[in-house]
């Protein structure tokens, strides 16, 4: 499955993979094209290759300059954002996601117009 194949990852390898020389309005892109994403693809056990094969051309231009002129809590709200996309996706494997809140670090509110909160994993 492929939401297996990515839980697989480390956080440096999931950070790698999404803020490798893409800018803010690829990686929003990238993210919202992910929300929408069919589960069906995920549960057809379609290989992390063949799902961005699939997405739009507008989805995967090609990498730009790299992301230093971006301040770092805009890094974090689109690393949040993946993790949310992974748990969504498979809840049950949180061995990733626990991983990964431990390397980034919890992040408070970004903001006071931001809805989105420090994650806090369950006690083991």
């Amino acid at each position: 499955m492929y939401s297996a194949e990515v839980t697989k990852l480390s956080s440096d390898a999931v950070s790698k993979l999404l803020m490798g020389k893409r800018t803010l309005s690829e990686l929003n892109e990238f993210f919202y094209w992910l929300r929408d994403l069919s589960d069906m693809w995920l549960e057809e056990n379609r290989e992390p290759k063949e799902v961005f094969a699939l997405m739009p051309k507008a989805v995967w231009k090609p990498f730009s300059p790299s992301m230093d002129v971006y301040d770092e809590q805009t890094v974090e709200f689109f690393l949040f954002e993946w993790l949310t996309y992974v748990k969504r996706v498979n809840i049950k494997n949180l061995k990733m996601l626990m991983a990964a809140w431990t390397k980034l670090g919890a992040f408070e509110q970004l903001s006071s117009n931001a809805s989105v909160r420090r994650f806090k994993p369950a006690a083991e």
